[in-house]
């Protein structure tokens, strides 16, 4: 990730300016010269899908794929995909042998980006979707192709868009796997009392700048913190007066 490059470039730039500034000889610093990727700081480009257009794809894959052999198979990747937060190539690569059962949740072991070995929750209702998917199966690839090869992502891609289509999204054309998970963090990320190290650790990105970015506030006015300040200062001297009148007709009754 590029901010994880400038922090590196920053760390080592700032030893040889701490060796040139300890050292009684001029210490050339190398990587002065070195140019560092510019930080885009704003949102990322909404590419994800609203919560309404979510709330309308997962019932089109429950309800509307065809064939409807397919249908639990399609709503259990869907849901995945949005809840356990992953990127298709690690959803892909699970087995069902890496599901599990540990302190009471269900979980999942998987790979992620740069080959670290995570285990991810699974929420009850994802693991129920799944048990009705594999129906009694205990082994091979979580999700497979209809002769039991493990599905790929053109595949993946090909069933997204059918689906979208289904539900009527006007993005039908252009969406993508990617798409679920970025919709999913933004979602995690504008609730009451969110906290970002949790879903930075959920999404499983290293730099919780990255996760910040995902949040829709900025480019969405009805969700922009300042509401919440505005609404109460708006409300406070009806508040105020309402509670001044209370008090008179209470010494008028006494």
């Amino acid at each position: 990730m590029d901010a994880s490059r400038v922090d590196t470039l920053s760390a080592a730039s700032s030893f040889f300016v701490y060796l040139d500034t300890v050292s009684d000889t001029p210490v050339l610093n190398p990587f002065a010269a070195v140019r560092r990727p510019v930080l885009v700081t704003g949102p990322l480009a909404d590419e994800g899908l609203s919560e309404t257009e979510a709330v309308r794809l997962l019932p089109a894959a429950r309800d509307l794929h065809q064939s409807a052999a397919y249908r639990p198979r399609a709503y259990a990747l869907l849901l995945v995909l949005c809840t356990v937060c992953l990127p298709i190539d690690s959803v892909l690569a699970v087995d069902v042998e890496d599901l599990g059962h540990d302190r009471g949740r269900h979980e999942l072991d998987t790979r992620i980006r740069g080959g670290t070995t995570k285990r991810k929750a699974i929420p009850s209702h994802t693991w129920q979707a799944l048990q009705s998917y594999l129906d009694g199966r205990t082994a091979g690839p979580l999700f497979t192709t209809a002769s039991g090869g493990r599905l790929d992502e053109p595949a993946v891609w090909r069933l997204l868009r059918s689906l979208a289509c289904r539900a009527g999204l006007p993005q039908a054309e252009m969406i993508h796997p990617h798409a679920l998970k970025t919709s999913a963090i933004p979602y995690v990320l504008d609730r009451p009392h969110a906290r970002i190290e949790r879903a930075q650790a959920w999404a499983d990105h290293k730099d919780a700048r990255t996760t910040g970015r995902y949040s829709r506030w900025p480019g969405q006015p009805d969700g922009a913190p300042g509401h919440g300040p505005a609404e109460a200062l708006v409300h406070a001297p009806r508040l105020a007066a309402g509670r001044r009148a209370g008090g008179r007709r209470a010494n008028e009754a006494g």
